[in-house]
C-alpha cells in the first residue's frame, strides 16, 4: 500500500491509499497528474504537450 497526495488546482491537498501493484500497472509516479474515472478509480491524465 502506497500514500497518495493529490493536491487540485486550488492548492487543497487529500491524502489516500492506493495498491502498489495499481499504481504500477497504471505507470502513475510521483509528479503525474492524475483523476478520478467514473467509478471512483484513479486513472493517469494523458499528457498533453
Amino acid at each position: 500500500m502506497a500514500v497518495v497526495t493529490l493536491v487540485n488546482s486550488a492548492g487543497e491537498e487529500r491524502k489516500i491509499k492506493a495498491e502498489d501493484t495499481m499504481l504500477y500497472e497504471k505507470s502513475i509516479n510521483e509528479g503525474d497528474k492524475v483523476y478520478f474515472d467514473k467509478d471512483n478509480k484513479l486513472e493517469k491524465a494523458r499528457n498533453e504537450d
